[in-house]
């Protein structure tokens, strides 16, 4: 999941900061309870769950990011 989401900030063409929660960990589920994630893994993009419980290939995840990014410049 982090190699898909590193490898997808790497080729994006926007400003990516890729995070990890772990969901051992009390800040991760707090993350989790915020965002309103049910099942892992799940990727976000901008804060909203985007992929949950797949993970999608690069080319589909870094599109997603630039859409985003776009929708954020207008």
């Amino acid at each position: 999941m982090m190699d898909a989401a590193r490898a997808a900030a790497a080729q994006a063409d926007a400003p990516v900061v890729v995070n990890e929660h772990k969901i051992k960990r009390r800040e991760g589920i707090g993350v989790m309870c915020r965002l309103d994630v049910k099942n892992v893994p799940t990727i976000c993009v901008d804060g909203r769950p985007v992929f949950i419980s797949i993970i999608p290939d690069t080319n589909t995840l870094v599109e997603t990011i630039e859409k985003r990014y776009q929708e954020k410049r207008k």
